[in-house]
């Protein structure tokens, strides 16, 4: 972000993908796409990246295809620099922000 103070946000997405569609947007930016994603069962842990985003609250939203709506949340980066997503067995997609490292990375 040119001209400002940003930070990192660690996303990583967790249980529940069987080879679907995922696209990840913060704000109007899409910063993530995959398809075919799938868990690694061993490790819970189907994807993992960093994306940098401006101080206060980001608009986190999440497409999961084929499956339902998408998904939002806000997270500061400053607070919750950690955010885990998984797809819940109903198909949910489910936000973890978190102050700590995911114990797989």
């Amino acid at each position: 972000m040119p001209g400002g103070y940003v930070t990192t946000l660690h996303i990583t997405l967790e249980e529940g993908f069987h080879g679907q569609t995922v696209s990840i947007a913060v704000g109007a930016l899409t910063v993530y796409q995959q398809s075919s994603l799938r868990t690694d069962l061993r490790i819970s842990r189907a994807a993992a990246f960093d994306t940098e985003v401006a101080p206060g609250l980001a608009q986190v939203k999440v497409w999961v295809e084929p499956g339902g709506l998408p998904a939002s949340v806000d997270v500061d980066a400053v607070i919750t620099p950690y955010l885990g997503i998984a797809v819940d067995p109903a198909g949910a997609i489910v936000f973890r922000p978190s102050v700590s490292m995911p114990r797989y990375l």
